[in-house]
């Protein structure tokens, strides 16, 4: 697993502007390099070559390169899945407009049947207006409202759709020809450069205090990628845990005027100069430590030396008072110890987990499929409103104590396929009520799935994701009622189940996909005598479940026994007798 580790540098003022150097350096490099591959079309070699004659070392070029290469591989990505988001909205939005089309064709009928009716129940000439003829107006009037509303909806939509119409065919053609377009720095902080026509949104004052912010974020940073033949795992920036001292070698531009600056010859055979002209490409800074709970970085960097690159990263951030804060990270690769060999796999039990906006459900279930008694639970939350650094720390706090329990119990862990793309696009939509979209929009799926996943690679826990297709209606009515459990943690206990029963999709070591697992239509806690249960639920599936039980979670109790009842009548009701209907809302 990839891990960061991160440390403040103490730099005073000459040393703040020759790390700032470095930077702008470093970033107009980068801006080169992109333009050389991907405006340019040079080859790689090619670029290599000019690159190296704006004053860069040969490790750094080599930085210059992988660095635009992973920006444009993350790019091409980015606009790929928006891409698929924008097609999938331009979906969703126009079977939105045929619903609404089709209500106001129902609403034009209602309403020429509402004016024929008013014209009969007009009072006649010198008489009073009766009361159907001024129940007729109001419902009239109602109707004219409603349609006036649903034609101005189409409207707005069919003009969003016009819109999103036009941005997918400009996105296919840049797709298509190989476009990317990358702003070195912020497109938001871009858009903030004051103006008359952002004057009362922009959160600068003067463009001045605009261009120290942008000069941080387009310059403010340098990489240099790790190599695992280095004794400290980077060539350019090295850590040397020993004597907590942090070596960063600068650019051969600012070498060279640091050598012009102290009349020192940049080339020659004199032993005098040759420690002096090193003083001039690098910079030593003391007392820098990686400090961690337990000394963990520390350990996983001096593990590391030798054995996995070390990608080093020097930054800047504003500080509230305005001064700027130096910053380094140490990214590498860090074993997990995960074993293929020896994980705890379904053989010995799940953990299932349902989650939701109110929190995570849990359930222990034994390989028999039976939950574990007196081990199920729920782990409220509150999302709504947290920063993401809070919200981060409340998932942390949640999926370590899940994974823990799990360790204890020495059960694998069964969650949802988070996947609510297509949920928040209907959401974007207009397809669901506001109340739906803000729980929608405040869910965390995949930050939960991934911190799972780390917790689970960490204790040698394998995690199992399964289909969550009528967990909680079907966790509900088979097995929350008899054994006295709510709607979540009953879903906990389905979703463990569909873990130890379903086959195997895809396998990932630490991550395990599995089919979905029909699950038997049969309620042994209602009753009705076997022969009759199995008569009356022949050919019904959980949908239709789903369909006579509503969304109202608590009339779900009555709505199921009454859709039993429905069912038991229907299976044993002769022939020509006609079935009675149930509505799904009850």
């Amino acid at each position: 697993m990839l891990h960061t580790y991160e440390t403040r540098l103490t730099v005073d003022a000459d040393l703040d502007a020759l790390l700032a150097a470095q930077a702008a350096h470093w970033s107009g490099g980068l801006r080169k390099a992109w333009t050389l591959l991907y405006r340019q079309r040079l080859t790689k070699p090619q670029a290599y070559a000019v690159l190296m004659k704006h004053n860069f070392t040969s490790a750094q070029v080599g930085s210059l390169l992988i660095s635009a290469e992973m920006k444009h591989a993350g790019l091409v990505e980015l606009k790929k899945y928006e891409l698929k988001q924008l097609e999938l909205a331009i979906v969703k939005r126009e079977h939105a407009v045929f619903d609404k089309n089709k209500k106001v064709l129902a609403l034009k009928k209602r309403q020429a049947k509402l004016r024929s009716q008013r014209d009969k129940f007009a009072p006649k000439a010198g008489k009073e207006r009766t009361k159907r003829f001024l129940k007729t107006l109001r419902v009239l009037r109602d109707v004219d409202q409603e349609l006036a509303f649903c034609r101005n909806w189409i409207k707005q939509k069919e003009r969003v759709l016009r819109d999103k119409r036009g941005k997918l065919k400009r996105l296919q053609d840049d797709i298509a020809a190989g476009r990317y377009s990358l702003c070195f720095g912020s497109k938001n902080l871009l858009a903030q450069r004051p103006t008359g026509a952002n004057a009362a949104t922009t959160p600068f004052t003067s463009v001045e205090a605009w261009q120290i912010a942008w000069a941080n974020a387009r310059d403010g940073q340098w990489w240099s990628v790790g190599h695992t033949d280095e004794e400290s795992g980077n060539k350019e920036v090295r850590w040397f845990p020993g004597t907590n001292q942090l070596r960063i070698r600068l650019t051969d531009q600012l070498a060279h005027e640091r050598m012009d600056a102290r009349d020192i010859p940049r080339a020659g055979t004199e032993k005098k100069f040759m420690p002096l002209r090193m003083q001039c490409r690098f910079i030593t800074l003391d007392n820098v430590d990686f400090t961690s709970h337990k000394g963990a970085a520390r350990a996983a960097l001096a593990e590391a030396f030798g054995k996995r690159p070390v990608t080093m990263r020097v930054l800047s951030r504003l500080q509230p008072d305005g001064s700027r804060a130096w910053y380094v990270q140490a990214s590498l690769d860090v074993p997990s110890g995960f074993a293929e060999t020896r994980p705890v796999t379904r053989e010995s039990g799940m953990l299932g987990l349902d989650f939701n906006a109110r929190g995570v459900a849990w359930c222990a279930v034994k390989p028999d499929g039976n939950r574990l008694r007196d081990q199920h639970g729920f782990m409220p939350w509150h999302l709504k409103g947290l920063t993401e650094a809070e919200r981060k720390q409340v998932l942390d706090t949640t999926v370590a104590q899940l994974a823990r329990h799990a360790k204890r119990l020495s059960m694998a862990v069964a969650i949802e396929s988070l996947d609510f793309s297509t949920k928040r696009l209907m959401a974007r939509a207009g397809a669901v009520n506001k109340r739906y979209n803000d729980m929608l929009g405040s869910l965390p799926s995949t930050q939960f799935e991934q911190m799972m996943l780390r917790a689970c690679e960490k204790l040698h826990l394998t995690l199992y994701s399964v289909n969550p297709l009528y967990s909680s209606v079907g966790g509900f009515t088979k097995y929350g009622r008899p054994n006295r459990m709510n709607a979540d943690t009953s879903a906990a206990l389905w979703i463990g189940r569909q873990a130890l029963l379903a086959d195997v999709r895809k396998d990932e070591g630490p991550q395990v996909y599995m089919k979905h697992f029909d699950e038997r239509l049969v309620f042994s806690h209602l009753p009705a005598t076997p022969m009759r249960s199995m008569t009356a639920l022949a050919g019904a599936q959980w949908r239709d479940v789903a369909w006579g039980l509503g969304s109202n979670r608590r009339l779900w109790g009555v709505k199921l026994r009454r859709w039993f009842e429905l069912q038991v009548g229907t299976a044993s009701r002769p022939k020509g007798q006609p079935v009675p209907a149930l509505a799904p809302a009850g």
